[in-house]
């Protein structure tokens, strides 16, 4: 059987590369030793000693490397392409707050922002004046009381929701907190929005195909996106098939906010629209006032299923913390209303349990790759310009050091540190996630208000014999509880009535 053009280009590419790489040095400059790492082989470097499988150990993997080698700052290559990760929130400070000027670039990322068409995702932008303008017309327009009003009624739909099939709670997480970010970006008003449900989950696992190892080796040859798109679809054939679903979130909420009848609602596309039209970002390469509620889209339909499936989870392992958390919202709130943000300030230990929910599973182990501006030295180890560089915000978020006995659920080691946060579960520097405080407010609603209507527990299985949950994570951008089984049922027929006649509350008290 002969060959196609296909299959001989990527051959001819195949080899090119691998010329390019054998003669490529990888030698540090000066004599300035690279982090210490395992030892690879020649041209493919530490092809096999990177994680292939996407999956919550990862993170646990380089950890455990970097324990081994006593190192919090490791050293790998790939195709020679240089892979530096940062196991410490000393070495995080350092490198990509401190010297953010150095640090604030993003990887090529080739699969996901060229192949599948993800260009307009703001967290993997190249740091430049695209970026910057995204980044602007966020701060501009997206302040964290103005949306309280759409995370109470999130807060309350997801009440009802278990009410009526409560071993369905991760699919109503996933639902109602789609729903909730169409109201706040779009102004659309969609209760059960299956259609863009499915579009979220597609582009995240886009997104997590995308930045697995198999994209950074592609990524390690750049010339292949330098072919004609017929032969780069059928040899990204899987990267291509996600590219109706990225195209479907960019476009499909858009149209329908524009078609709405309903002009009077206020979201965040309404603002950017105007604000465009008045001006501003004038000089920007993308259209701005599109692609900022997509990516609120993006961001709002996954950081707080994966927290939500967490609390879930942690209740289960954990009566006692409930149980504490119960009280102080019983003393405080009462039993004959919900929770408000009016309440914030007054539930320390709940927002203790939201700060260690995000610190115990964070829903971004890994942060997003930043990359290196320009040659640079850390603690006389040498770290090369287009390194790609991983904050492990599961290694810093279960230091001992810093969080003993890590593994534990522990609000209490929050208390007293009000102004203190896992900041590392939010990403680092320039780069780090501007919805740190609308999910933390987000979380809190919604955790109080399950708190102080339901009892979650083990599941028990026929003969009565409780289920011990299963703690298990998947994907690696955002990660989520593995499925698992848990009891959900209301406190009491008084905590019933205030779930069936939620819908009925003032939604705009705050």
């Amino acid at each position: 059987m002969e060959l196609s053009t296909t299959h001989w280009t990527a051959v001819l590419l195949g080899g090119l590369a691998l010329v390019y790489l054998a003669l490529k040095p990888l030698s540090s400059p000066k004599g300035v030793p690279f982090p210490p790492g395992p030892r690879g082989f020649p041209i493919v470097g530490n092809l096999f000693d990177l994680p292939w499988k996407e999956g919550w150990m990862i993170p646990v993997l380089y950890r455990d490397i970097g324990r081994q080698l006593k190192s919090d700052v490791l050293h790998f290559t790939l195709l020679g392409k240089h892979i530096i990760v940062l196991n410490s929130k000393e070495a995080t400070h350092e490198l990509l707050e401190v010297r953010s000027g150095k640090y604030s670039d993003r990887p090529r990322l080739n699969l996901l922002r060229h192949v599948m068409g993800l260009d307009w995702l703001a967290a993997i932008m190249p740091y430049g004046n695209d970026w910057r303008d995204m980044r602007r017309a966020y701060h501009m327009n997206f302040g964290v009381a103005e949306h309280r009003s759409a995370e109470t009624k999130s807060a309350r739909a997801l009440l009802r929701d278990l009410l009526a099939t409560p071993d369905d709670f991760m699919a109503h997480c996933r639902q109602v907190t789609t729903s909730t970010t169409l109201d706040v970006a779009y102004g659309l008003d969609v209760q059960h929005g299956d259609q863009y449900t499915q579009t979220g989950a597609n582009v995240l696992s886009a997104v997590v195909y995308g930045t697995s190892v198999l994209a950074l080796v592609l990524d390690a040859i750049p010339s292949l996106m330098n072919i004609p798109h017929g032969i780069l679809r059928s040899l990204y054939w899987k990267s291509w098939g996600y590219r109706k679903s990225i195209g479907d979130m960019l476009s499909s909420p858009w149209k329908a906010a524009i078609e709405s009848q309903d002009q009077s609602r206020q979201s965040v596309a309404a603002t950017t629209k105007k604000l465009q039209s008045e001006g501003y970002y004038q000089d920007a390469s993308q259209d701005v006032a599109k692609e900022l509620p997509a990516n609120i889209f993006f961001s709002g339909a996954n950081t707080p299923v994966s927290a939500s499936g967490t609390f879930f989870l942690a209740m289960a392992k954990y009566p006692d913390v409930q149980r504490r958390a119960q009280e102080e919202i019983d003393r405080v709130v009462g039993t004959d209303r919900l929770p408000t943000f009016a309440d914030d300030a007054d539930l320390p230990y709940v927002n203790a349990l939201v700060k260690e929910i995000f610190r115990w599973r964070p829903t971004a182990p890994l942060a997003i790759p930043h990359a290196s501006m320009e040659d640079d030295t850390y603690n006389g180890l040498f770290i090369p310009k287009d390194s790609l560089v991983l904050g492990n915000s599961w290694a810093i978020l279960h230091d001992e050091k810093t969080y003993p006995d890590p593994e534990r659920l522990l609000p209490e080691r929050w208390l007293g540190k009000e102004k203190d946060f896992p900041d590392a579960a939010f990403g680092f520097g320039r780069r780090h996630c501007p919805g740190k405080q609308l999910s933390r407010e987000w979380m809190f609603i919604t955790f109080a208000s399950i708190l102080a209507t339901y009892n979650v527990s083990k599941a028990v299985d026929a003969s009565g014999k409780e289920i011990e949950p299963v703690d298990d994570y998947s994907a690696t951008v955002f990660s989520y509880p593995a499925p698992f089984q848990c009891r959900i049922e209301p406190r009491s027929d008084a905590a019933r009535r205030l779930i069936e006649t939620s819908a009925e509350e003032d939604l705009f008290a705050a």
